[in-house]
C-alpha cells in the first residue's frame, strides 16, 4: 500500500493506498508519472519522536488481458510480492517534520508470452517546517522505477511495444498557509526528469500546482486544484496533421488541468465515507496539434470500516477527445476513447499484525479506433503482516 499522501487530495483516514488501484488507475499512475506525487505529512500526533513501520504482503491472483490487448488476449495467474516501510518524525507543532516511504513490489505471472515480471519500486522523502502565521514550507524528492505491460494510459508515449521501463526523479518545493481555521491553500512547483529504457519518449517536466481546502463541517470537505505543466521531450519529433514526423523539430507542449473533490463522512461514527472526483486536463501540443486533447473524469468512491472489517467499491468513466487525431487516415471522424473501471476492495484484520486482503477490478475500453477497444479483469487475494 501506498501513503495517502501520494496523490494531493486523496489522503484518508487510514492513510494508506493500495498499489493494486494505483496500477489500474489511470489518474493515480498519472500523478506519478507526471510528476504530482509527493507525501502529505498528515498523520495522526504520536508520543515518539520518531516511528518506522514494516508491512510484507504476499499473495496472489488471476488476470485476463495482462498485456491489454485488443487482438490476443493472455490471461495469467500471478503471484504478488510487496515490501514497504514507512518513517516519520512529527515533534512538536512549531518543530520540524520528515516523512519517507519506500515500496518494492513485484507481480509474477505465470503464462504470459514474453512478460514474467512486473516490478513498482518507490523512494519518498518529504521535510516541512512551520513557520509561524499559518505557514509551513516544505520540499519533496522522489524516485520511482516501473516496469510493467503496456497499458492505453500510456499511449500518449507513443509505445509500440508491450513493455515499459522507467526510471523517474521528481523534486517538489512546496508551501501552504492556513487561511481560516477550515480553509488552507497551498502551492507546489514539480520538477521531473523521466527516462525510459526508449530514449525517445525521455522527457523533463516543470509545473505548477493550486490547491484550495475547504473543511465545510467536522464531515465534509471540498477541495479545488489546478495545474500547469509545461513538458519537453528530448528526442521525440512533433507530427504533422497525417501524423508524420517533422525531422528536426522535437515535441513539446503544455497541460493545464482542473479538478474538484468532495468527501463527505455519510454517518455521525465515520464508518461509512464518500468520495467524489471531476476532474478536466488539457493538452496542447507545440506544432501542428496531432498530440493534443481533452480528458474527462468523474470517480467515486464509497468505502465502510468498521471494527475489523473495511469494505470500498470504487467506479470512475474517463473520456478522451483528440482534436487533430481520426479514426483512421483519410477518415475525418475524429478519435475518441473512454475508459470505465470499477473496483471491489475487502479486508479483514486477525489481532494487531495480520491482515487480509481480497481485491477485484476491472478496466473497460471503448474507442472508435479498434485497436483501443479491450477490457482486463484482475482478481487479488493476499495477506499484510505488520513489523
Amino acid at each position: 500500500m501506498l501513503w495517502s499522501g501520494l496523490v494531493p487530495g486523496l489522503a484518508d483516514e487510514e492513510e494508506t493506498l493500495d498499489v493494486e488501484a494505483l496500477l489500474a488507475d489511470d489518474d493515480l499512475l498519472d500523478a506519478l508519472l507526471y510528476g504530482e506525487a509527493e507525501l502529505s505529512g498528515e498523520t495522526e500526533p504520536t508520543s515518539a519522536l520518531w516511528d518506522i513501520e514494516h508491512r510484507l504482503l504476499v499473495g496472489g491472483g488471476y488476470k485476463t488481458n495482462a498485456l491489454f490487448s485488443a487482438f490476443s488476449e493472455e490471461d495469467s495467474a500471478f503471484t504478488l510480492t510487496e515490501w514497504e516501510t514507512t518513517v516519520f518524525r512529527l515533534g512538536q507543532p512549531t518543530d520540524w517534520k520528515f516523512l519517507g516511504y519506500v515500496l518494492v513490489e513485484n507481480r509474477h505471472y505465470a503464462d504470459v508470452d514474453g512478460l514474467n515480471n512486473e516490478w513498482l519500486g518507490i523512494a519518498l522523502a518529504q521535510v516541512d517546517k512551520p513557520l509561524g502565521g499559518g505557514w509551513q514550507i516544505g520540499l519533496a524528492g522522489q524516485y520511482m522505477y516501473l516496469e510493467q505491460a503496456f497499458s492505453l494510459e500510456f499511449e500518449e508515449l507513443d509505445l509500440g511495444r508491450t513493455n515499459i521501463t522507467l526510471h523517474q526523479f521528481v523534486v517538489t518545493p512546496r508551501a501552504e498557509v492556513k487561511l481560516t481555521d477550515r480553509t488552507t491553500l497551498g502551492f507546489r512547483l514539480p520538477v521531473s526528469f523521466n527516462r525510459f529504457q526508449d530514449s525517445d519518449q525521455n522527457y523533463d517536466e516543470i509545473g505548477l500546482v493550486s490547491d484550495l481546502r475547504v473543511s465545510l463541517s467536522d464531515r465534509a470537505k471540498v477541495v479545488c486544484s489546478y495545474s500547469y505543466e509545461q513538458r519537453d521531450y528530448a528526442d521525440r519529433l512533433e507530427r504533422d496533421r497525417s501524423g508524420n514526423s517533422i525531422p528536426g523539430k522535437k515535441l513539446s507542449w503544455e497541460e493545464h488541468q482542473v479538478e474538484l473533490g468532495l468527501e463527505v463522512d455519510l454517518d455521525k461514527a465515520k464508518h461509512w465515507r464518500s468520495k467524489t472526483r471531476l476532474r478536466h486536463r488539457l493538452v496542447q501540443d507545440s506544432g501542428s496539434g496531432f498530440n493534443d486533447f481533452a480528458m474527462t473524469r468523474v470517480a467515486q468512491t464509497l468505502a465502510y470500516k468498521q471494527d475489523r472489517w473495511s469494505v470500498s467499491l470504487n467506479g470512475s468513466y474517463t473520456h478522451y477527445d483528440y482534436t487533430v487525431q481520426t479514426k483512421e487516415v483519410g477518415d475525418s471522424n475524429q478519435r475518441h476513447r473512454s475508459r470505465l473501471g470499477l473496483g471491489l476492495d475487502a479486508k479483514r484484520k486477525f489481532g494487531t499484525a495480520l491482515e487480509g486482503v481480497a481485491r477485484y477490478g476491472f478496466e473497460g475500453y471503448l474507442s472508435n479506433v479498434l485497436e483501443d477497444q479491450y477490457d482486463v479483469h484482475v482478481f487479488t487475494l493476499g495477506l499484510h503482516h505488520t513489523f
